[in-house]
């Protein structure tokens, strides 16, 4: 079992609750890096994929997990990314 230990990241990730409480719509969490290590990617996503859900309560079935990353350049640092997606693309 993974945690989010650092209190910023908490903090993030508890707005990011708070919106998602109030918002439907499916979630994709990807986390990756310039390095393509994807366990540490894969790690990290079910650690705020459980933080979500078993902390913040939000449903499981919202929520998907990649480490193919949304944007058209690799990212120079490793980064997370949550995409919300319109209904329509999964409907």
């Amino acid at each position: 079992q993974m945690c989010i230990r650092d209190r910023s990241g908490r903090e993030v990730l508890d707005a990011l609750a708070r919106f998602l409480q109030a918002t439907p719509g499916r979630v994709v969490i990807s986390e990756n890096g310039p390095d393509g290590q994807t366990d540490l990617s894969l790690g990290r996503c079910l650690a705020v994929l459980e933080y979500l859900t078993a902390e913040k309560g939000l449903p499981l079935g919202r929520f998907s997990i990649s480490t193919s990353s949304t944007m058209r350049t690799p990212p120079a640092q490793r980064q997370l990314e949550i995409t919300l997606l319109e209904r329509n693309l999964y409907q």
